[in-house]
């Protein structure tokens, strides 16, 4: 499941369905339960079958809040643009501050990235992920780390560094070729071995001939 740095934030909306006699507090229970449970894009699909006409300002406010979260989620950019209307749409909103706070951190995280990628190293990624465990670009920086690996690994060329390469990376996106490069250094240290037994015994042969 995604982790994310608003997911805590669904613990505390209410959702307040108090008096509705039809199916919307079902619906709005379960896409609470779904976003809590990582299941965003199920979540939207319920959210949108929602009819919002008639809902009292409090639900009406928390719903807006679980869309932007859980399209959040789903589709980073676009939550972001949802998240930020909300901000101005809600300044008074219970959750404004916690709201705002976090998206600050999101913007203080996207700078940082940028810098980063300004001189990618193993030091710089190992740090960003450390100091943002929650991060959506985790992925991105483990196939950083997988690719800077790979290069060393090659670099080197030995079996040893394709092996340590494979320990660090067993499911990396260059185990295919580091298996093919591993069998093909175990072949050539088979065939030097061979050569070296054929030399021996041709000699001892052509000693005892002569």
């Amino acid at each position: 499941m995604k982790r994310s740095i608003f997911l805590l934030m669904l613990a505390s909306l209410t959702l307040t369905t108090t008096g509705q006699t039809d199916n919307r507090s079902e619906l709005i229970k379960e896409s609470h339960r779904l976003c809590t449970d990582g299941k965003y894009g199920t979540a939207l699909t319920l959210i949108e079958r929602i009819d919002t006409e008639g809902l009292d300002a409090t639900t009406m406010q928390e719903l807006e809040l679980l869309k932007a979260i859980a399209t959040f989620e789903d589709n980073h950019l676009e939550g972001r643009a949802l998240i930020l209307q909300y901000l101005d749409d809600y300044p008074e909103s219970q959750h404004f501050d916690e709201v705002n706070e976090r998206m600050l951190a999101l913007q203080a995280e996207a700078e940082e990235w940028q810098r980063l990628l300004q001189n990618v190293n193993r030091a710089a990624l190992a740090r960003f992920v450390q100091k943002y465990p929650t991060t959506l670009r985790k992925r991105a920086c483990e196939d950083m780390l997988d690719s800077i690996d790979w290069q060393e690994a090659v670099a080197v060329g030995n079996e040893n560094a394709i092996t340590d390469y494979l320990a660090r990376h067993p499911f990396g996106r260059y185990t295919s070729e580091a298996a093919e490069i591993k069998n093909a250094l175990l072949l050539s240290k088979v065939t030097v071995a061979e050569r070296t037994m054929i030399r021996g015994t041709l000699e001892s042969f052509f000693a005892k001939v002569i």
